[in-house]
């Protein structure tokens, strides 16, 4: 090649038309045998270099199927993990901020029920202790005037039927016989008796 090279320069270009024809055979002769030279060259370094590697790799594969299925695994399990992890931290945000929203729904609203229920409370509260307040007052203050009223009416009683009667005995017996069927619900008998005595002595006196 060379050699080839150094006739190439070695040759003046033609100085007329007549020559070109020849220096361009010339020239496809000579870049022939460079092609040639080189197809020689890639050939002898395929036989040499691409023909054992290939066939040492193949060899090898065949050889350990196993060990070549577990690296074909390995790459899918790295594959596979990336993608979870890049989906994991793609949903990691979204299942944050949805997290954290159902958080402060939970927590607000749980708060303010329970506010709500306190207050609710407290104003029931109060208000059954003021009504039990009031009811309590109003039934003593009830039973107070019922009892004077009834205090009062018997004084009466008691005083009439001692007047009515000849002495004090028989008007003592007068209104305990009028209480008691005030009481129980029998006859008024002792003042009815009272009153036929009044008569008699009236119809006496008369």
């Amino acid at each position: 090649m060379s050699h080839t090279a150094q006739s190439i320069k070695s040759e003046k270009p033609p100085t007329s038309s007549e020559n070109l024809e020849h220096y361009k055979d010339q020239v496809m002769k000579d870049v022939q045998k460079v092609q040639g030279v080189l197809n020689e060259k890639v050939e002898i370094a395929r036989k040499h270099y691409v023909d054992p590697a290939q066939e040492f790799v193949l060899a090898q594969a065949h050889a350990r199927p196993i060990m070549t299925v577990e690296r074909t695994l390995g790459s899918t399990t790295r594959l596979l993990s990336l993608l979870g992890v890049f989906f994991a931290l793609s949903f990691f945000p979204i299942v944050t901020f949805v997290l954290f929203s159902l958080g402060a729904i939970l927590t607000i609203g749980g708060t303010a029920l329970v506010i709500s229920l306190v207050m609710l409370s407290f104003v029931i509260g109060t208000a059954l202790a003021l009504l039990t307040a009031t009811l309590f007052i109003t039934g003593f203050l009830s039973l107070c005037a019922m009892a004077w009223v009834l205090g009062v009416y018997a004084f009466v009683r008691l005083g009439q039927n001692l007047l009515q009667e000849a002495n004090a005995v028989e008007g003592l017996k007068s209104y305990y016989a009028e209480m008691h069927g005030l009481v129980f619900g029998t006859g008024h008998g002792g003042h009815g008796r009272s009153e036929g005595k009044d008569g008699k002595n009236v119809t006496s006196h008369s």
